[in-house]
C-alpha cells in the first residue's frame, strides 16, 4: 500500500518521511499533520482532512500544482480554498526537504540530460524539455513522475513475472487476480 510515497521515500531519503514510515502507522495522516496541522485522530477520521492530505501529497508525486491539487479536491466535494491548499503545499517542502531536494536534482537532471531519472530497476526514458527554465511545464512533471510512477509500473510487471513463472506457488493470488 502507498507504494508511490514508498518510492518517494526511497529516492528522496526524506529523514522525516522515512521515519514515519518507520513507525508502521498509516503513512497519510502522519503527513497531514505535519502540512495541515491537524491532530493524526482528526485526519484519520475526517474524509476531508485525509482527501486534502493525500491530494497534495499525490499531486508533488504527480507533479501538480497547487491550483491543479485545489480542483481536485473541489471534484472530490472537498469545500478548501487555494489558499488553504497553497499554504499545505508550501508547508510540505518545508517540512519534507530532502522531497524537494529530490524533486529539484530530477528536474535539474532531466533538463540537463534530456533524460528522466532512472527508476529503481534501472529503467528511464527520453525527456523532450520543450521549454529549458519553464519547472511548471510538462517535461518537469515527467521528470518527477517517471522514476516513482515506472518504478511501481516495474514492480507490478516483475510481481505478474514471478505470478507467471511459479503459477502453482501463486494459485491462490494467480485465481483472485482480475487483469
Amino acid at each position: 500500500s502507498q507504494l508511490e510515497v514508498r518510492i518517494l521515500a526511497q529516492f528522496s531519503q526524506d529523514k522525516l518521511l522515512c521515519s514515519q514510515f518507520n513507525t508502521g502507522e498509516d503513512i497519510h495522516p502522519q503527513v497531514g499533520h505535519e502540512i495541515l496541522g491537524w491532530p493524526i485522530e482528526v485526519i484519520k477520521k475526517e474524509e476531508k482532512a485525509r482527501v486534502i492530505a493525500k491530494g497534495i501529497h499525490f499531486g508533488i508525486i504527480y507533479g501538480s500544482k497547487p491550483k491543479a491539487i485545489w480542483k481536485k479536491c473541489l471534484r472530490y466535494g472537498i469545500k478548501v480554498s487555494l489558499q488553504e491548499i497553497t499554504d499545505a503545499y508550501n508547508r510540505y517542502f518545508k517540512r519534507y526537504r530532502g522531497v524537494k531536494e529530490w524533486i529539484e536534482y530530477a528536474i535539474g537532471y532531466t533538463e540537463r540530460c534530456h533524460h528522466s531519472l532512472p527508476t529503481l530497476f534501472g529503467r528511464s526514458r527520453p525527456v523532450r524539455v520543450d521549454d529549458p527554465g519553464n519547472h511548471e511545464s510538462h517535461w518537469a512533471n515527467v521528470a518527477v513522475n517517471t522514476p516513482i510512477q515506472g518504478t511501481a509500473g516495474d514492480f507490478a510487471l516483475y510481481c505478474l513475472a514471478l505470478i507467471r513463472r511459479n503459477p502453482n506457488y501463486y494459485a491462490l493470488l494467480r485465481h483472485s487476480m482480475r487483469n
